[in-house]
Protein backbone atom coordinates (compact mmCIF):
# COMPACT_ATOMS: atom_id res chain seq x y z
CA UNK A 1 0.00 0.00 0.00
CA UNK A 2 1.15 3.59 -1.19
CA UNK A 3 0.46 6.53 1.32
CA UNK A 4 1.36 10.13 0.39
CA UNK A 5 2.41 12.70 3.50
CA UNK A 6 3.94 15.41 3.36
CA UNK A 7 7.03 13.96 3.98
CA UNK A 8 6.97 11.84 0.51
CA UNK A 9 5.18 8.96 -0.81
CA UNK A 10 5.71 5.96 1.60
CA UNK A 11 4.90 2.05 0.92
CA UNK A 12 3.65 0.07 3.71
CA UNK A 13 4.31 -3.85 3.79
CA UNK A 14 4.88 -6.56 5.35
CA UNK A 15 8.32 -6.84 6.54
CA UNK A 16 11.31 -9.84 5.02
CA UNK A 17 14.02 -10.92 6.85
CA UNK A 18 16.15 -9.14 4.45
CA UNK A 19 15.05 -6.03 6.08
CA UNK A 20 16.48 -6.75 9.43
CA UNK A 21 19.55 -4.41 9.17
CA UNK A 22 17.78 -1.42 8.35
CA UNK A 23 15.35 -2.48 10.53
CA UNK A 24 18.30 -2.86 13.96
CA UNK A 25 19.25 0.55 12.60
CA UNK A 26 15.78 2.27 12.69
CA UNK A 27 15.26 0.18 16.65
CA UNK A 28 18.25 1.17 17.65
CA UNK A 29 18.10 5.29 16.76
CA UNK A 30 14.79 5.53 17.69
CA UNK A 31 15.04 3.95 21.28
CA UNK A 32 17.95 5.64 21.91
CA UNK A 33 16.15 9.30 21.33
CA UNK A 34 13.18 8.00 23.02
CA UNK A 35 15.03 6.90 26.14
CA UNK A 36 18.30 8.78 26.10
CA UNK A 37 18.62 8.09 30.33
CA UNK A 38 18.27 4.37 29.94
CA UNK A 39 21.36 2.79 29.95
CA UNK A 40 23.09 0.44 29.00
CA UNK A 41 22.05 1.32 25.36
CA UNK A 42 20.71 -1.58 23.25
CA UNK A 43 23.55 -2.62 20.96
CA UNK A 44 22.68 -3.32 17.01
CA UNK A 45 24.29 -7.21 17.58
CA UNK A 46 21.75 -7.23 20.45
CA UNK A 47 19.12 -5.87 18.57
CA UNK A 48 20.15 -8.10 15.44
CA UNK A 49 19.46 -11.36 17.62
CA UNK A 50 16.11 -10.13 18.58
CA UNK A 51 15.06 -9.21 14.64
CA UNK A 52 16.75 -12.56 13.35
CA UNK A 53 14.72 -14.73 16.42
CA UNK A 54 11.24 -13.18 15.38
CA UNK A 55 11.40 -13.40 11.92
CA UNK A 56 12.85 -17.33 12.09
CA UNK A 57 10.37 -18.36 14.87
CA UNK A 58 7.60 -16.28 15.03
CA UNK A 59 6.25 -16.34 18.39
CA UNK A 60 2.83 -15.94 19.06
CA UNK A 61 1.66 -15.10 15.49
CA UNK A 62 4.33 -12.34 15.77
CA UNK A 63 4.14 -9.95 12.35
CA UNK A 64 5.90 -6.88 11.33
CA UNK A 65 5.15 -3.97 8.54
CA UNK A 66 7.32 -1.61 7.53
CA UNK A 67 7.06 2.19 6.21
CA UNK A 68 9.45 2.25 3.65
CA UNK A 69 10.46 5.19 1.64
CA UNK A 70 10.40 5.28 -2.42
CA UNK A 71 14.18 5.23 -1.98
CA UNK A 72 14.24 1.45 -0.07
CA UNK A 73 14.86 3.17 3.21
CA UNK A 74 13.18 1.85 6.00
CA UNK A 75 11.86 4.95 8.28
CA UNK A 76 9.97 2.85 10.61
CA UNK A 77 8.54 -0.07 11.57
CA UNK A 78 5.07 -1.76 13.85
CA UNK A 79 5.21 -4.80 15.66
CA UNK A 80 2.85 -7.17 17.27
CA UNK A 81 1.09 -10.50 18.02
CA UNK A 82 -2.10 -12.26 17.47
CA UNK A 83 -4.83 -11.72 19.73
CA UNK A 84 -5.56 -13.01 22.80
CA UNK A 85 -8.67 -13.51 24.90
CA UNK A 86 -8.01 -12.46 28.48
CA UNK A 87 -9.55 -15.14 31.07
Amino acid sequence: MKITTPKGIFIIREAVADDVPQLVNVHVASWNATYFWHFPKPTPEIRTQGWEKNFKERPDGWFCFIAQKENGEVAGFATGTSFKEMS
